[in-house]
């Protein structure tokens, strides 16, 4: 895959800085010619070739994925960043992340830091030159380059060429020791690792589990070839110490590992809990408010579950809820946004509520509730209506108890006017994913790919509930 320095020609927060230019591109947006037009009379009226300054603009802000490629359409991010207009502080942090997640400026960040420990000289003229050795293709015009440190030291990434690691390590979710330790691996080990984090890992296990996984939380990003997971993921991982692995008795004996017969067990190394594991899980934790990450860690979902259920202690139990949607984050690698700190309060009563975000290929916004207690048509009713507010892409509700016949059929009226994803995981799909981790993913895919065919595959009743004559026949 080709590494490049995003187009960044007269889109820079010295030539068009966000707080005016968000209200413009929220105004113009879909018409190109509109906001071209727009562009150039607020940004360079007084320049001789506006026009062509504001074309350069409008080229920029679909390289970096603002504006939709060849139009003027707000892409998913677009419409995210411009959904901060007058909140500049998270408008320019949002555009670091997308820099550096989205459009490789990760890299950029990692050769200034190398340059650093090297103590290399560090410029616009010598920068080019060690981004090119690593693969990167930088134009010889080094306003690209130069806009794009821009974006990043407006968001205090950078104070000149120097990276605030703290910042860094804030952007990304996690540490920059992380980042070092999954430097030159490929994005399937990458992958694979990050699915041992999210399954919780500690002792040996299938392989093939995890890689499945792994497809399921990076779809469309990454593939397995199952013929050479050994050779291409398993071997490197182990020589490198992250992983142990151990075969199986196999029944063929002639076929190479991994393959012909059972496959092969992997467990993590105290080198991946200690750089990939814990990093990874201290970023998540540490923004959901709890600092005991290895208690949390050492807790199966089962154990969860059983505390839920069976505790009569209420701060005990609202506790235990507010670490199953902490755990359901783990499994889905979703970044934690915050709780609804207006509900809180109702965690002693038998619910918690938070905001999660995967920020992979197709951005998502998840509202998940956790509650002790039955899935009610009231208590997706209520998600729905704050759902209004918040924007989310997903409501997902959990709970230890099963969903009533009228919640499905509430979730089936709404899924099917207004195409919000509700999905349940109640008691009857919850108990399965306990016994299989990866049973989790089957039960989001049913529910998201048909409200009706997952209603006959999820209910304990075996076919999808009809509307009664009470609150469901009334939706």
């Amino acid at each position: 895959m080709e590494l490049r320095v995003p187009y960044t020609q007269q889109f820079s927060p010295q030539q068009t800085p966000l707080r005016r230019l968000l209200p413009i591109i929220r105004q113009n947006a879909g018409d190109a010619k509109r906001l071209r037009t727009a562009i150039g009379a607020a940004f360079f009226k007084d320049k001789a070739d506006s026009g062509k300054l504001a074309g350069n603009t409008l080229i920029a802000l679909r390289a970096h994925g603002i504006i939709s490629a060849g139009g003027a359409d707000l892409t998913d991010f677009g419409s995210q960043l411009v959904a901060l207009q007058g909140s500049d502080d998270q408008a320019h942090e949002l555009m670091a992340k997308h820099i550096l997640v989205d459009l490789d400026g990760m890299g950029v960040v990692e050769t200034l830091r190398e340059m650093k420990r090297a103590d290399l000289k560090i410029s616009l003229a010598t920068l080019p030159d060690e981004l090119r050795q690593r693969g990167y293709q930088v134009s010889d015009n080094s306003s690209d380059l130069s806009g794009v440190l821009s974006w990043l030291r407006e968001a205090k990434l950078l104070t000149e060429y120097h990276v605030n690691e703290t910042e860094y390590a804030s952007q990304l979710g996690t540490q920059p020791a992380l980042v070092d330790a999954m430097k030159g691996l490929t994005r399937e080990q990458i992958a694979f690792l990050r699915a041992m984090v999210a399954l919780n890992i500690s002792d040996w296990s299938p392989y093939n589990a995890v890689c499945k996984h792994a497809e399921n939380l990076y779809a469309g990003e990454v593939r397995y070839n199952w013929k050479e997971i050994i050779s291409a993921v398993l071997r490197p991982l182990t020589e490198i110490g992250l992983i142990e692995l151990r075969k199986k008795a196999k029944q063929d004996k002639e076929t190479p590992e991994g393959r012909g017969g059972k496959p092969a067990d992997i467990r993590p190394t105290e080198r991946f809990e200690q750089q990939i594991a814990e990093p990874i899980l201290r970023a998540l934790y540490r923004s959901a408010g709890f600092a005991e990450i290895r208690e949390i860690r050492a807790k199966s979902l089962a154990q969860i579950v059983e505390t839920i259920e069976r505790s009569a202690d209420q701060n005990e139990r609202a506790r235990a809820l507010e670490w199953l949607a902490i755990r359901l984050c783990q499994m889905l690698d979703l970044d934690f946004m915050g709780w609804r700190e207006t509900d809180i309060e109702d965690a002693g009563s038998g619910e918690v509520n938070a905001f999660l975000r995967a920020t992979r290929q197709t951005y998502s916004r998840w509202q998940v509730q956790c509650r002790f207690g039955p899935i009610t048509m009231e208590a997706v009713a209520r998600e729905v209506g704050i759902q209004k507010a918040t924007l989310a892409n997903v409501v997902l509700i959990v709970s230890t108890q099963n969903a009533s016949a009228s919640a499905y059929q509430y979730r089936r009226t709404i899924a099917n006017t207004i195409g919000l994803n509700i999905i349940f995981v109640d008691g009857f799909a919850l108990r399965r994913v306990i016994k299989d981790l990866s049973a989790l993913h089957s039960a989001l895919l049913e529910h998201a790919d048909d409200p009706i065919r997952s209603a006959q595959k999820w209910t304990p009743w075996g076919l999808a509930p009809q509307a009664s004559n009470t609150t469901a026949g009334n939706v």
